[in-house]
């Protein structure tokens, strides 16, 4: 059995998405939240610091290596990372676990509607592919803008793309975290 309490998968309108949830002690439902220990073998992450290059006479946005065409398509703009346990236990656990999870509630969704887990491999070792956008579309989503953390975009670049079609909200919001080794903490970036 894959958790001990029930899961509901809830839709929620403003901001258009679905989340996961579970009971919590007084049997409120509340977003299930997943943590995956691991060591990064690739990264696609802010700061943004450069706007756009020519190639082959086609403007792109370049960004950390995700190419983008600049005719006003920053929703699929995202920051990702790729994460690889090294062949440890937990991890291949963990890459199950999320597989398990995708197989109960795909079958919410019209066949081929909801992404597939991205598993892949570094060197010889099993990883995990994590991603999220920059951007949510407007359409009729009512849900506030947030603005870009000064860490995220220092140069202000991604916060001249979210016009009338996009806005940065809290579903598109990471946070990140580090860890002193010298005091054991973990720290909020």
């Amino acid at each position: 059995m894959l958790f001990k309490t029930p899961i509901v998968l809830v839709e929620v309108h403003s901001p258009p998405c679905w989340k996961l949830t579970m009971p919590d002690d007084n049997g409120d439902n509340v977003e299930m939240v997943f943590t995956v220990i691991g060591i990064l073998s690739k990264k696609d992450l802010p700061p943004i610091e450069t706007k756009y290059v020519m190639i082959l006479y086609l403007k792109f946005f370049i960004i950390n290596s995700t190419y983008i065409y600049r005719s006003g398509h920053p929703q699929f703009l995202r920051q990702s990372v790729q994460l690889t346990g090294l062949n440890t236990q937990s991890f291949d656990l963990a890459v199950a676990k999320i597989r398990e999870i995708h197989l109960m509630i795909e079958r919410h969704f019209v066949d081929g509607s909801l992404e597939q887990p991205v598993t892949d491999m570094f060197k010889n070792y099993k990883c995990i592919n994590l991603a999220t956008r920059y951007f949510t579309a407007r359409g009729n989503n009512t849900t506030q803008a947030i603005p870009f953390s000064v860490d995220v975009d220092p140069k202000g670049i991604l916060a001249a793309m979210a016009k009338d079609k996009y806005f940065h909200g809290p579903e598109n919001e990471v946070k990140y975290f580090r860890m002193d080794a010298s005091s054991e903490s973990q720290l909020e970036r």
